[in-house]
């Protein structure tokens, strides 16, 4: 066989390996440079993510979140410097609730519309249930607030393994301050601030004009008026995009044997012909 068609059955070779490969679900891991904040022992992150490709190569541009069933971008700061972004400056991602909602809705990536701000569900009581441990089930205000009605106390406290600036065992009107709270692990996410965040709830009377927001700094869920700066993160409902396909490590390895394959098949070429 010569080194034309030795070369060409070597590639054909490549790509059915590529194309008949088992699909990976290509969990989360910790990406290559990223911060000391980034902790595999830390929550169930590295199970419950799944990394999500939307432009159907290797960049990851979200995780599908297995635990409630949505995407997250991977960028938890994407609406920096976007035209949304109104307050504070044009480059740091903060903007009032109206504008992080139209951000969300009118983001597509991949091709992919139909995005939101996280949800949150005002449980109990309408309004404020508040507490600092768990004293008052359920409760959505304060910290170590019901992981269940909020996507992104789930992600805090369930996902990343994050601690709230007051113990889970405070009593409803006495804070016992807790080391290492706020947000020491950022998984496999960028950008992810360390600063309020907005839900997509406003609060239940519109004359109060406020809005759900959550804060990873000290793990506080609360409402602020809807003209008050937050950062936006989007998410999308159920599994969007596709895993990451890496090229094969063993079609790496035999890509870095194929010039050695093809210099002594032209080796074994040239014998034969100087035989002749």
């Amino acid at each position: 066989m010569n080194a034309g068609a030795l070369g060409q059955t070597f590639i054909a070779l490549c790509l059915a390996l590529l194309l008949f490969s088992p699909e990976n679900e290509a969990a989360a891991v910790c990406p290559a440079g990223a911060p000391a904040t980034c902790l595999p022992g830390q929550g169930d992150w590295t199970t419950t993510l799944q990394a999500r490709s939307f432009d159907g190569g290797a960049t990851i541009g979200g995780y599908f979140d297995s635990s409630l069933n949505i995407t997250w971008l991977a960028n938890a700061n994407a609406g920096s410097g976007s035209s949304f972004d109104n307050l504070g400056s044009t480059t740091d991602g903060r903007m009032t609730w109206g504008n992080a909602n139209a951000w969300a809705n009118a983001l597509v990536v991949g091709g992919i519309g139909g995005w939101r701000l996280p949800t949150m569900t005002d449980a109990g009581l309408e309004g404020c249930n508040y507490a600092l441990g768990t004293t008052i089930p359920p409760h959505d205000c304060g910290y170590n607030v019901d992981t269940e009605t909020s996507d992104m106390a789930s992600m805090f406290y369930v996902t990343l393994g994050d601690i709230a600036f007051c113990s889970p065992a405070s009593a409803t009107t006495v804070c016992t301050p807790q080391p290492l709270y706020g947000l020491t692990n950022t998984g496999p996410f960028s950008n992810l601030q360390s600063f309020a965040y907005w839900t997509n709830l406003a609060f239940f009377n519109p004359a109060d004009q406020s809005a759900w927001l959550f804060n990873p700094s000290t793990g506080l869920q609360n409402f602020e008026f809807q003209s008050d700066e937050g950062y936006a993160w989007a998410v999308h409902p159920g599994d969007v995009g596709v895993a990451p396909v890496p090229l094969p490590a063993s079609v790496w390895l035999m890509l870095s044997g194929l010039p050695g394959m093809v210099f002594l098949s032209r080796r074994r070429q040239r014998s034969g012909d100087s035989a002749t």
